[in-house]
């Protein structure tokens, strides 16, 4: 790597208060030669561990391309998986923009349904319209607030479903995919996708491919099937094999001719201890042993993590330890169903006590939530709990332990115990199996227990995501009185994939491949006709509502942000059908989002409706009785 180029790191990554020259590490150095110099469209999938630094390896290889003037350097679009995600990468590209374009005005957005609410893009918004702090090269502009135009900004951070829109059948989809051409396009997490949102990005890649825009997808770790997969989708070629691709922290290339693998040197593995304990089948009894289980880690010292599948599950075990644990030891609960306010105050106090810049970490203390402390948040725990998962979310809820460099004074190696079912009837709790399905984690489990009391990671992942997910290289046995059973929880799951795929199909515009025959574009024409943007979906799921939470301080009057940020999701199926019913307040039907949300009036923090009871607290949530 030049001078040259280690110089022009440091000025688009150093810290402002930093003494000492930053230069790349061995993944930002090596996606920067591997795509440096390519003049034709290129696919890069960097697999490497959490903290590696993969956002910025893509924002310095965009950087020294862009002063080359090579192909896809007329902008940046960086993916994430869910709105809390953009909102803390924007900062991140912000300030890298800012530091590249220097000398000359570039075009910044927000792309999410709920931009208006961030704080930092308003203030680029502000600047934008009143031309107010010339000297800032990176601004926004209201006109890319129209629900077509975001992606035609020069550069902006949002969610993947964005882009996912640019090759579906919605109307106006060619100014979507007009704002694509000539952008380098970043997608994250590119694993955490079911296989509706993958058979579309898959046709979004072919799509790409052939507007000449370069494609970089970044994650922790990825099935060699599904890296083949998406190479396929990317290139057109169906030609390549397993055998040229390689397992672990590495870089894969791929162009019209060719295809590149190559490891990422000096990242050391960590061995993750695993402690299987099975539980208890009852709610109440399980709820109880996780207790126990806390408040004897907890005793001995550290930040404990536990990491359970449902809100109620979390809920309910949070409830219990804070009857009991010591009043001074804090305990956080961490879920999706909090206010935007709430929510945004608990993902605050967890960055600072659990963070990497944290400077007052508790001694003792008990953290516990959903799935959302397996992404986003970059905290670290010193022993973590977790309900049984799919085998790709394990390894991520793995990569929460010792994260960050510390001094620990207890637990000093770094232990997951996993709660799993009993093996001789695998007879799961209702809180993993309505979640996940029983398929993949009868999979998972069996994939743990070859490896003994620990995995190393990286190393043991890409073997264990084989035994899973790949089913000419699974070495998993499931036990004899099982197998009929397994056989119809792969039955169940082969249902759920194909049915998935067969609905992205109905409102994807498919490869690009498909109408090699087809040079007009007639047959593509002709799937628009009579279309109703309401009915094309990026995501699959349950019925779900939002309900914004009155009180005698707050009622249906008051100003629209306000209600929003006293806004909470709700999914649960019986409550959903009941809300649906009610009435949307006259001053609601013209908003964007309140036009679709129903009040919830609370006395005592409490409703009922029906039967059901909702009670929120801004330490537990929204509960749902």
């Amino acid at each position: 790597m030049s001078k040259l180029r280690e110089a022009l790191f440091n000025d688009l990554f150093s810290p402002e208060d930093g003494d000492s020259a930053w230069i790349p590490n061995s993944g930002q150095t090596l996606l920067a030669e591997m795509t440096g110099k390519l003049e034709k469209p290129y696919m890069a999938i960097v697999e490497s561990p959490t903290g590696t630094g993969k956002t910025e390896a893509c924002a310095y290889s965009y950087a020294l391309r862009r002063n080359q003037g090579l192909i896809g350097t007329g902008g940046l679009y960086v993916g994430l998986p869910t709105m809390a995600t953009t909102n803390a990468m924007f900062l991140r590209i912000k300030s890298f923009l800012q530091r590249l374009y220097q000398d000359s005005p570039t075009s910044f957005h927000l792309a999410q349904s709920e931009s208006f609410m961030n704080e930092d893009f308003k203030t680029l918004l502000a600047r934008g319209r009143t031309g107010n702090g010339s000297d800032e090269t990176v601004l926004a502009y209201d006109w890319f607030n129209g629900r077509k135009r975001a992606l035609l900004a020069r550069n902006a951070v949002g969610t993947v479903d964005q882009i996912m829109l640019a090759s579906m059948l919605t109307k106006h989809q060619f100014v979507r995919m007009l704002g694509l051409f000539d952008k380098t396009v970043v997608i994250d997490e590119i694993h955490a996708y079911d296989s509706y949102m993958s058979s579309i990005i898959c046709d979004l890649l072919s799509w790409l491919h052939a507007i000449g825009t370069p494609v970089v997808l970044l994650s922790a770790t990825l099935p060699v099937q599904m890296k083949l997969d998406l190479i396929s989708a990317y290139s057109g070629n169906t030609q390549y094999e397993k055998m040229d691709l390689l397992a672990g922290p590495n870089i894969t290339v791929c162009t019209d001719e060719l295809i590149q693998s190559e490891p990422i040197p000096d990242i050391p593995g960590k061995p993750v201890f695993l402690r299987l304990i099975h539980s208890c089948i009852t709610d109440d009894e399980f709820y109880n042993q996780i207790t126990d289980l806390l408040l004897t880690e907890v005793e001995k010292g550290g930040c404990i993590g536990c990491i359970l599948n449902t809100v109620s599950d979390a809920q309910n075990v949070a409830e219990r330890v804070r009857d009991t644990i010591d009043p001074s030891i804090p305990v956080l609960l961490a879920h999706s169903r909090f206010t935007r306010e709430d929510r945004h105050a608990w993902e605050q106090d967890l960055s600072n006590l659990l963070g990497p810049k944290s400077s007052d970490r508790p001694e003792r203390a008990v953290i516990i939530g959903t799935q959302v402390l397996e992404q986003s948040l970059d905290i670290d725990f010193d022993f973590l709990i977790s309900d049984l998962a799919p085998i790709d979310l394990l390894i991520q809820r793995a990569g929460r332990l010792h994260r960050h460099t510390r001094e620990r004074n207890s637990h000093a190696t770094p232990v997951m115990a996993i709660l799993i079912p009993e093996e001789a009837t695998f007879r799961f709790r209702s809180g993993p199996s309505a979640v996940y399905l029983p398929a993949v984690l009868a999979k998972s489990l069996q994939a743990l227990k070859t490896c003994g009391d620990s995995i190393e990671l990286p190393g043991d992942d890409s073997s264990l995501l084989a035994m899973v997910y790949d089913e000419e290289e699974r070495t998993i046995s499931i036990p004899p009185d099982l197998k009929e059973q397994f056989e119809l929880w792969e039955e169940e799951a082969l249902g759920v994939k194909y049915a998935q795929r067969n609905q992205a199909n109905h409102v994807s515009l498919s490869p690009v491949q498909a109408f090699e025959y087809d040079p007009g574009l007639t047959l593509l024409a002709d799937r628009f006709f009579d279309l109703e943007d309401e009915r094309i979906a990026t995501r699959l799921g349950g019925l779900s509502i939002d309900v914004v939470l009155l009180s005698e301080n707050v009622s249906e009057n008051a100003d629209p942000k306000i209600l929003i940020n006293r806004s909470v999701k709700v999914t649960s199926t019986h409550a959903v059908k009941k809300l649906l019913a009610m009435e949307v307040p006259e001053v609601w039907k013209s908003h964007w989002f309140l036009a679709g949300a129903r009040p919830l009036v609370l006395s005592n923090s409490q409703a009922s409706i029906e039967g059901i009871v909702f009670r929120y607290s801004n330490e537990t949530g929204l509960s749902i009785m």
